[in-house]
């Protein structure tokens, strides 16, 4: 049984305002308990390439989740047919035998393991304002997790990322222009033994062209390039590198 509740209320025509209560429960994957080959390599003289270690005792993790929010909707605000929308979400997370990784540089060993009692909290926000002919949106998540016994954090929480994009319609041509860009803050709230990673920014950008002549209804062509400055980066928990400058092109056809 994993009971949830909630409560929504519509104060206003512009401004919606929730809240809610929810217990889960979460087995371990299969990549969890029988995790192993090469995590990330070493330096050496430093410490040794690290290794995935199997844990197939892993117990199931539960939780018990407080979620308050809110969201506004205004239309027709600067131009006939333009909307802007805004909401937020606060979350509260008390876990029981949380489902961590356990890394020690020295051993060169990452086992999953159970953290008994775990405690983590954050938000997330989103803007978004769309026009017949222009579109923007930006959206932001912040997460904490600790340790409640040891007050370390939890290795699993990902760093804060911030999203920004712009867009530009031009439907007599079918044409659509999006500029994006991805903003993540440096990870040093680890364990020990967790190495450290930088925060980075990349932009994309994208061009999709939708055309609505006879014969041409259905067609969808999509252009990108991500990563548009080729930035050496790596997500968090990796050491290796993510691709540089890409090119995308795809071609579809509905009917």
């Amino acid at each position: 049984m994993s009971p949830k509740v909630g409560l929504l209320f519509r104060t206003t025509e512009w401004l919606t305002i929730w809240g809610s209560y929810a217990e889960a429960f979460l087995a371990s994957g299969l990549t969890e308990a029988f995790a192993e080959g090469l995590h990330f390599r070493g330096i050496p003289g430093v410490f040794p390439d690290n290794f995935f270690v199997p844990n197939p005792d892993l117990q199931p993790e539960t939780t018990r989740t407080l979620e308050a929010g809110l969201r506004t909707r205004f239309d027709d605000l600067l131009i006939e047919g333009d909307r802007l929308r805004l909401q937020a979400a606060y979350f509260d997370i008390d876990a029981e035998d949380f489902i961590d990784l356990e890394v020690n540089i020295v051993a060169g060993t990452t086992r999953p393991d159970n953290v008994q009692e775990a405690e983590l909290h954050g938000f997330e926000t989103e803007l978004g304002y769309d026009a017949s002919r222009f579109f923007a949106a930006m959206s932001y998540s912040e997460t904490r997790g600790r340790d409640a016994t040891s007050g370390e954090p939890l290795t699993s929480v990902p760093p804060d990322k911030l999203v920004a994009t712009l867009g530009l319609r031009v439907p007599e041509l079918g044409l659509v222009f999006t500029g994006r860009g991805r903003f993540v803050k440096r990870q040093d709230e680890v364990p020990a033994g967790v190495p450290v990673t930088p925060g980075y920014g990349i932009a994309d950008l994208y061009a999709s062209w939708l055309p609505e002549g006879a014969g041409y209804s259905g067609l969808r062509v999509d252009f990108g390039i991500e990563n548009l400055s080729g930035k050496s980066y790596r997500r968090y928990l990796s050491l290796i590198d993510e691709a540089g400058r890409n090119f995308k092109v795809s071609v579809s056809y509905r009917f």
